[in-house]
């Protein structure tokens, strides 16, 4: 596709909103960007750049809400990825990009849908909180190198323990980020790089440094449940257009 005028204000705001939401809530970016980059690339493309593009406004998050971690429960998280991800890649490389479409939307749906809960934190023996490590990080992995959004498992898995606001946002942001290098390093390995991608990660830069400081500043004075609740509701009608619409070649 061409990069038209209007295509670049589209991409630019796309990844100023992802940013603005990253930082705001401490995930969110591969979910917003990629419903919104899809309206405009084919999805398969609309992965690519958004597992770029994640990186610096996901490395800003984690540096801005860095903090104490439970460094156990993030090295099962992070290895239990590493496995599954060469995993979800194989998926992403194999099926139909309309297919890919309508199950990305989906996906965004139910986890949009399911975020609009409350959930009650749960506490648990370390055994059972290590398994469920395993799993959400297992289950991010796959997500990940299939549709690019890996967050919401393990964004599940750290809401339900007994964590302050900033040790949440930490272990998320720092989650993400390790994903991110691990899938841009098995798209790289895989040969699904183009010089498209490319310029569009280096192009999103300032954007993603710019929405993640706005993030930052304004939801100082932005009561967070409610700006999560706006942000979740939104998605779910971007997901319903994917859904209903699949690729835009179709």
């Amino acid at each position: 596709m061409e990069m038209t005028a209007l295509l670049w204000v589209a991409f630019a705001f796309s990844i100023l909103l992802s940013s603005f939401v990253q930082n705001a809530m401490g995930f969110g970016y591969a979910l917003v960007a990629l419903s919104a980059l899809s309206l405009f690339f084919g999805v398969k493309e609309a992965n690519l750049i958004v597992s770029f593009s994640a990186f610096v406004p996901i490395a800003f998050a984690a540096w801005m809400n860095r903090q104490e971690l439970d460094r156990t429960l993030f090295v099962i998280c992070v290895f239990c990825s590493a496995l599954l991800l060469p995993v979800g890649l194989y998926v992403f490389n194999a099926i139909s990009a309309d297919w890919l479409t309508r199950s990305t939307g989906l996906i965004i749906l139910i986890l949009s849908l399911d975020g609009l809960r409350e959930q009650a934190d749960q506490a648990g023996s370390i055994t059972w909180k290590r398994i469920w490590a395993a799993v959400a990080g297992g289950a991010s992995g796959f997500m990940t190198g299939a549709v690019t959004i890996g967050g919401p498992p393990v964004i599940l898995f750290a809401a339900k323990q007994d964590w302050s606001a900033k040790q949440f946002k930490a272990f998320v942001t720092l989650f993400l980020l390790m994903l991110t290098l691990l899938k841009g390093a098995g798209i790289v390995i895989a040969s699904l790089l183009t010089t498209k991608i490319i310029v569009l990660a280096i192009v999103s830069i300032p954007f993603g440094l710019a929405g993640g400081w706005l993030g930052d500043r304004v939801t100082r004075h932005i009561d967070p449940d409610r700006f999560r609740k706006i942000a979740l509701i939104l998605l779910v009608g971007m997901s319903v257009i994917m859904i209903l619409r699949g690729s835009p070649g179709n």
